[in-house]
């Protein structure tokens, strides 16, 4: 219960490490982030137009991470992001299915 309360989640947020899912932990990480000189508005601006995305949980979770991180890989040496994540999340699905 706690990993998904405001409490727990402002924590992450204020580190900065990473985006928390509560919008206004988000909030806390962008300023963390800000605080050190690392501009984030490229993920906010994402984010505020609904171009990010949840990975679904999946029962095979460590083939799952490795679609997903190569595509994540992929996207950042220049690869679509909108059709690299759309491609690994058949993919993962169709594994999924079978």
């Amino acid at each position: 219960a706690f990993l998904g309360s405001t409490g727990c989640q402002d924590l992450i947020g204020e580190s900065g490490v990473v985006f928390p899912a509560i919008s206004s932990s988000s909030e806390l990480a962008m300023e963390a982030r800000a605080s050190r000189g690392h501009d984030s508005f490229v993920f906010q601006e994402m984010a505020d137009a609904g171009e990010v995305y949840m990975i679904p949980r999946f029962r095979r979770a460590g083939e799952v991470n490795q679609i997903m991180q190569d595509a994540f890989q992929a996207i950042a040496t220049g690869a679509d992001v909108r059709s690299t994540i759309e491609r690994a999340a058949n993919e993962a699905q169709e594994m999924e299915n079978n």
